[in-house]
């Protein structure tokens, strides 16, 4: 009797192992998959036209979504392990049976998503030095590179780039195509709730340099900040700063988003910013959390409703001489449609339809 009990596992086992081999293996058409349609085709963009696009690096995940969808590859984001880049952690990812040449036409287009930071993106769309050189071969895809067309940016202009806009005699067209907002970060451990606008100015004036002055508990305040034309610093002397000065303290000074949200969860009394997106959806962290502003947390609902104080768009921008007909142009256009903010929505980020309507 156990000896037959014991063939009959095998033989189970044996039929598993079979049935999972021709599953895996055995070759089948690709699935229809029906398209929801906000993955419907973009008038106007192909794959041989689609253009370069550049931007911050909080709107990574935008753009790779923007690329599949205008490829009509159905695709969402998903979270990768965790290696050391949290930037590029939140992946497009396709439905397993779909069509591998669709797939690859994705790889090898991707080289036109090509995210510098934010300053540098600007910097491209005004003067990148391939409108002067001409088309060149990119040495991965084997393809012409081309000028940056669309910039997906977290700010507005800074005086520098309005300025380098002028030299060179370019209007910027920027329209704000999703809302984010500019938040504060604070170590898990610290127990303050919530801070003023001037509360964040005397931090970082060295004017308040305890906790205990805002209502937590004693600890010398590490206030970090970011590089100049950062997205990020000229958000922070835009929205709350404007116009106050303060210490240069070049210890405090960080390169990347990355490192200012590091640099937090590893002092138990520093301080630091962001946006809501890189820090929430991005690069999330359970060291670190949001700080309240005047008694509002930073929230999706608190963003859209317009309820939380340092709500700021995310902007597409294009150069004004774009034609008409132009693929940036038409690609800029089609994110303010409504199937565009279908996709502002999947992406993560809050629709301009959200504000609007108040959803």
């Amino acid at each position: 009797m156990l000896a037959h009990r014991i063939v009959s596992l095998y033989f189970l086992a044996a039929l598993l192992v079979i049935g999972a081999a021709v599953y895996l293996f055995w070759p089948r058409p690709p699935l229809a998959i029906d398209l929801p349609d906000y993955v419907s085709p973009i008038p106007g963009i192909s794959v041989e036209n689609y253009p370069t696009v550049n931007g911050s690096t909080s709107t990574i995940p935008l753009s790779d979504l923007l690329l599949a969808k205008a490829l009509q590859l159905p695709a969402e984001l998903r979270r990768g392990p965790y290696v050391g880049d949290p930037e590029r952690s939140l992946m497009v990812t396709f439905p397993r049976h779909l069509d591998i040449e669709k797939v690859r036409a994705y790889e090898q287009k991707h080289w036109r998503v090509r995210h510098e930071g934010t300053h540098k993106a600007y910097e491209r769309l005004i003067a990148d030095p391939l409108r002067k050189r001409g088309p060149r071969m990119n040495p991965v895809a084997a393809a012409p590179m081309s000028d940056t067309g669309l910039i997906l940016v977290a700010r507005e202009p800074s005086d520098d780039e309005l300025a380098l806009a002028k030299k060179h005699g370019v209007e910027l067209d920027v329209r704000p195509i999703a809302l984010d907002a500019f938040v504060f970060v604070v170590n898990a451990k610290n127990d303050v709730e919530s801070l003023t606008l001037d509360d964040i100015r005397q931090i970082y004036t060295d004017k308040i340099v305890d906790w205990r002055q805002v209502g937590a508990k004693t600890g010398n305040i590490q206030p970090f900040t970011r590089n100049a034309n950062s997205g990020s610093q000229e958000l922070m002397e835009k929205l709350v700063l404007q116009g106050v000065k303060i210490p240069n303290h070049q210890d405090r000074m960080q390169m990347t988003m990355i490192d200012i949200l590091d640099r937090v969860a590893n002092e138990p009394n520093a301080i630091g910013y962001s946006v809501f997106y890189y820090e929430s959806i991005m690069a999330p962290n359970a060291k670190n959390r949001l700080v309240a502003i005047d008694g509002i947390q930073p929230t999706a609902e608190s963003i859209a409703d317009g309820s939380y104080p340092l709500v700021e768009p995310v902007y597409a921008v294009i150069r004004g001489d774009a034609a008409p007909d132009s693929p940036e142009r038409r690609l800029r256009d089609w994110l303010l449609s409504s199937n565009g903010q279908q996709l502002i929505r999947q992406s993560g980020y809050i629709p301009m339809i959200a504000s609007r309507s108040g959803e």
